[in-house]
């Protein structure tokens, strides 16, 4: 799919944060789906890391912290999320 990902898909664990390992993860997975897929992969390197979304750096993202960051990127920007 495109545009960004919901909480939902992110948290994989379903403890109501996301962790860095999570995050990646999702990243990792969702990015490799597009280059098989053939999808361009232009801005691939200049998507979001987790600290971006991890606003009080607390370690986790609660979903009004990926929703904000998500709301920051320009459209059809945000590859990880």
């Amino acid at each position: 799919p495109r545009g960004p990902l919901s909480f939902q898909a992110h948290d994989t664990n379903k403890d109501g944060f996301i962790s860095e390992d999570e995050f990646n993860a999702v990243k990792a997975a969702r990015m490799s789906a597009n280059a098989e897929a053939g999808m361009p992969m232009r801005n691939a390197g200049n998507s979001p890391d987790f600290a971006y979304f991890d606003t009080n750096k607390d370690g986790k993202i609660s979903k009004e912290e990926l929703e904000k960051g998500q709301r920051k990127q320009p459209q059809g920007r945000v590859n990880s999320q």
